[in-house]
């Protein structure tokens, strides 16, 4: 991903002390980050350093960009075709069913957001 961000970005950047862009506005973003890993093992391991990292660099070019993490995600839609022990498939299936709605709506309201964002000027 970090590739993918840095070929996208490199277009509009500008290599002075003023962290300039050539974008042509600074245009609204919305990341959603889908892991496996619960909010607690994400913050153990240092995810929200990581992925801030993203949003910072893109903040120079653009605008903060709008984030989403979605955590514990259910992974596979059948997880006996998988080498899978460590992950219990009851507890991935319940967070599905009530946090992935909620996760739905929020990227929902990022959306929205994005698209107000861009009419304003």
């Amino acid at each position: 991903m970090r590739c993918f961000l840095e070929r996208f970005c490199f277009p509009f950047a500008v290599y002075d002390l003023e962290t300039d862009s050539l974008a042509p506005k600074r245009m609204p973003l919305g990341f959603i980050y889908t892991m496996n890993v619960t909010k607690e093992g994400a913050e153990k391991m240092g995810y929200d350093y990581f992925l801030s990292l993203n949003t910072r660099f893109l903040e120079m070019l653009f605008k903060k960009p709008y984030n989403l993490l979605s955590y514990d995600t259910y992974q596979f839609s059948d997880y006996s075709k998988y080498k899978s022990d460590i992950f219990d498939e009851k507890h991935k299936a319940e967070v599905r069913k009530t946090q992935f709605p909620k996760d739905l709506e929020s990227a929902f309201e990022i959306g929205s957001k994005i698209a107000r964002d861009a009419l304003l000027k």
